[in-house]
């Protein structure tokens, strides 16, 4: 029979917790996480995501789990950056726009396969790029003549299409046969 030592309102929560114990040599096992996927609502009836563990385990386990909840495991932060100019430490990171991004979706049909991880100094708006992260020129320079490509030609099949001709006839079959 096993003992409860911890339930979580999501498997998440509940398989970091399990791993933490296997890490420190406690076997563990999660119950429920299915349920609670199919039908969140049930999570409160069910009493949660539960972490189960063996009975001789449940002392050791129960202090490494509330260790483990209270965030003493976790890994220090990265060190925050300086901004070049000021010195500053409020820095903001930045990303390419949204907007943007679903242009170059709808429009050329690529996904964005690239970005820029830039830093913005808040006090004095200074902006620089990390080191190694620019998008290579080649592919922004493919891109951006694809875009403007599929863009020119749904124009040139838009104008087409607005007087009732067949899109086929922007491009006229040349070989011989059937048409």
């Amino acid at each position: 029979m096993l003992t409860r030592v911890a339930a979580y309102t999501n498997a998440i929560e509940a398989h970091l917790a399990r791993l933490r114990l296997e890490a420190e040599g406690v076997p563990a096992y999660v119950a429920h996480e299915h349920h609670i996927g199919v039908n969140w609502t049930m999570s409160v009836a069910l009493g949660g995501v539960k972490v189960y563990v063996h009975p001789d385990d449940a002392d050791r386990a129960k202090t490494l789990i509330a260790a483990h909840d209270r965030g003493e495991f976790a890994l220090a932060d990265e060190e925050t950056p300086s901004c070049p100019q000021c010195q500053g430490t409020n820095i903001a990171r930045g990303r390419l726009s949204w907007k943007a991004a679903l242009l170059t979706i709808h429009l050329a049909n690529i996904p964005l396969c690239f970005h820029w991880a830039t830093l913005r100094c808040r006090q004095c708006r200074h902006e620089w790029d990390l080191p190694n992260t620019r998008a290579h020129p080649a592919l922004a320079v493919l891109i951006a003549t694809t875009a403007i490509a599929t863009v020119f030609l749904m124009m040139v099949l838009a104008g087409y299409c607005y007087e009732n001709h067949a899109p086929s006839a922007v491009f006229p079959p040349t070989y011989g046969g059937c048409r």
